[in-house]
């Protein structure tokens, strides 16, 4: 039998999650408003790639993905949230249902005589109403909850194949790309030597620039919105051959972001 106190405890963990609920969908809208409006619906596939299959210059691709990513996360709490708040209701209204219950039986042991069969259907009545508005909400719930789970999985789904595509289109043959910078000096303890690039490799790809699409202007795009972040960069050095690294820019102890001097190769 549920008492009194079952029912206030189950009211208080009610405000609790609710209250949950509204920092959850705060951090929510907070993280979304960090990104650009195109990457803001999750439900939406994000488009990281130009239409030559090339990683976007103009936007912080990984910085973009982990804030999608993060908030898929916590759209999930979000559904086990409400999951836990359909129970709860449930509870309360049982509760309420049964505890109304309760009192009619004692009217009608007490004042037996003088309960009218009007009186009992319209008690009567008036629980399979309560009833009925009970089983409204937690069908409506459910639904919700159905729907946003459908969602964020084809989100994940959507987004695991944005990744693969993403992988594929990076996938080039190295012979068929020809070289635009040559890296005449290497400075120590710098982020270029900690790569692994050495004095006279020749670069035939800079994260989404090859010979086609290079200009100076890219370049300091593509460093400036990869600072602390890894940079896919293809050299090709003597006797070795071709080497892929992973550069990433960042301050150190010189000047500059990379810590190499690069001059046009054109041969």
């Amino acid at each position: 039998m549920m008492t009194a106190s079952t029912s206030v405890s189950s009211r208080d963990k009610l405000k609790a999650l609710e209250k949950q609920r509204g920092a959850l969908e705060t951090e929510i809208k907070d993280l979304l408003e960090t990104i650009p409006k195109e990457f803001r619906d999750t439900k939406k596939k994000p488009r990281y790639v130009d239409d030559e299959g090339f990683p976007r210059p103009d936007i912080d691709i990984w910085s973009i993905a982990e804030v999608r990513k993060k908030v898929v996360m916590l759209q999930n709490d979000h559904i086990a949230l409400m999951q836990q708040m359909e129970k709860l209701l449930m509870t309360v209204f049982q509760n309420h249902a049964h505890t109304a219950d309760e009192d009619i039986e004692e009217q009608r042991r007490g004042d037996e005589s003088n309960t009218t069969a009007t009186q009992q259907q319209k008690q009567q009545q008036l629980n399979a109403e309560l009833i009925s508005e009970q089983e409204k909400h937690i069908i409506a719930m459910k639904a919700f909850i159905a729907a946003e789970s459908n969602d964020t999985a084809a989100t994940a789904a959507d987004e695991s194949k944005q990744k693969e595509s993403a992988s594929i289109s990076n996938q080039v043959d190295p012979h068929t790309l020809k070289p635009f910078y040559l890296i005449d000096k290497i400075f120590d303890q710098s982020p270029s030597q900690d790569a692994g690039l050495k004095t006279s490799d020749l670069v035939i790809k800079f994260g989404s620039m090859t010979f086609n699409n290079q200009s100076p202007k890219m370049m300091q795009q593509i460093v400036q919105q990869s600072v602390n972040k890894p940079i896919p960069v293809i050299v090709k050095r003597n006797p070795e051959g071709f080497i892929t690294l992973q550069l990433t820019p960042q301050q150190w102890s010189g000047k500059g972001l990379l810590g190499c001097h690069l001059t046009p190769y054109n041969n």
